[in-house]
């Protein structure tokens, strides 16, 4: 196994604050490349697509706004859980684990 193998974060989700540049960018690079997942949260708009898509290599889209934007009625959360449940009548799995 080489050096690089033992920093692999595959399976990991990772919040960067500041993505969209500096060292934020930088970061939200090297560790999308590294494997994981990346939240990117920043003040300038244009910068964090112009960063998811140098991660991804397509423009990110919102789901959340889009599922409020075009579903015609008015839900009563748009948390993911509800989502889930009022489209597709299934509740997440149950895991040991507390969630938010």
């Amino acid at each position: 196994m080489n050096i690089f193998e033992k920093f692999r974060l595959n399976g990991k989700t990772l919040f960067i604050s500041g993505g969209s540049r500096g060292l934020g960018r930088s970061m939200a690079l090297a560790i999308a490349d590294a494997g994981a997942d990346v939240i990117l949260t920043g003040r300038d708009k244009n910068s964090l697509e112009q960063t998811a898509y140098e991660i991804t290599g397509v423009a990110q889209l919102d789901y959340y706004d889009l599922y409020r934007k075009f579903t015609y009625v008015t839900r009563e959360s748009y948390k993911l859980d509800f989502i889930a449940e009022t489209e597709l009548g299934e509740n997440k799995l149950e895991s040991g684990y507390e969630t938010f």
